[in-house]
């Protein structure tokens, strides 16, 4: 079950925010390895984050290519493997992981026979983004109950 995620990689977003990721992918690791760890809450994302969680995070935002420092696994090539049932759901107001963003994680899962599913506001009673589902996640867990069964 995936909620609210996807691929950080640049070109599964929507115009124009697809065109200043890159930017923010050189940026923020370079700011991160600066200051010891990326700031998050003063620069507006996320909270403080490690600088190699950063570097590995906006290497694939560049290039769509999931690996990690001192990691022998070959993350691409597990995540082929992945042959079951993924449900995955995505909120229509969250920039932080549209839809775009979820489909390309899931083709990279091609055995897994993924479903997924994009909430509204309406449907969930609250904000559809990236962090006000929590605080009402009843309908996301009714959707992944009524999908997995």
């Amino acid at each position: 079950m995936l909620i609210a995620s996807g691929t950080p990689w640049w070109r599964s977003f929507p115009a124009p925010r697809r065109y200043l990721l890159p930017l923010a992918y050189r940026f923020l690791p370079w700011l991160a390895q600066r200051l010891g760890a990326l700031p998050g809450r003063r620069v507006g994302f996320g909270g403080t984050e490690a600088r190699g969680l950063i570097h590995d995070w906006a290497r694939v935002g560049l290039s769509n290519h999931y690996a990690a420092r001192d990691l022998a696994n070959d993350l691409e090539a597990g995540m082929r493997t992945v042959s079951t049932p993924v449900s995955a759901i995505v909120f229509n107001r969250d920039w932080l992981a549209p839809a775009g963003s979820m489909q390309q994680l899931l083709a990279k899962m091609p055995a897994s026979k993924p479903m997924l599913h994009v909430l509204s506001s309406q449907q969930l009673g609250t904000r559809a983004d990236h962090f006000h589902w929590m605080k009402t996640p009843q309908q996301v867990a009714a959707t992944l109950l009524r999908h997995n069964d």
